[in-house]
């Protein structure tokens, strides 16, 4: 882990994380996104990197067809908002990258950020965490979320 790395805690946090800066510039606010549709969390310490961005690309563009009201992919990087505005052109389809400058987002969901490495939580739509995966291959990650969401939602 890098000295810009925040420094998280591995088991979860129930606390609320409010506004997270996003690459578009402005914030989401988390709380009030989670608990209304399924969101998937990509954990990374570089949103730049060719595991990130395999991910993130293969995640977008597969969920896509999902449709923005029923999934939302985020992308969450242990960096500060000016370099995920910078990489705001690598999230495709229906995915955004948000900046977790203080760790609060990966302390939520109990992830400790390492580099290289690439951590995708799916939230349900009830809020509740349905699964995990860790350094998985980005293309079995995303047949398996579009059979959980497929399930979730019939």
């Amino acid at each position: 882990m890098s000295s810009d790395t925040p420094d998280t805690s591995a088991s979860p946090d129930t606390t609320d994380v409010g506004e997270v800066p996003a690459s578009t510039g402005g914030v989401v606010d988390l709380d009030r996104v989670l608990g209304n549709i399924p969101v998937v969390l990509v954990f990374m310490t570089d949103p730049e990197s060719s595991g990130s961005v395999a991910v993130m690309d293969s995640l977008g563009s597969r969920l896509v067809d999902f449709g923005h009201e029923r999934v939302q992919v985020l992308g969450v990087a242990a960096t500060e908002q000016s370099v995920v505005m910078e990489a705001e052109d690598l999230a495709t389809g229906n995915a955004r990258l948000l900046a977790d400058e203080d760790g609060s987002v990966a302390k939520r969901f109990g992830v400790s950020y390492v580099e290289g490495s690439v951590i995708t939580v799916l939230i349900g739509a009830d809020g509740v965490e349905g699964a995990r995966w860790e350094d998985v291959p980005h293309d079995s990650i995303a047949d398996e979320l579009l059979e959980r969401l497929d399930q979730q939602t019939t």
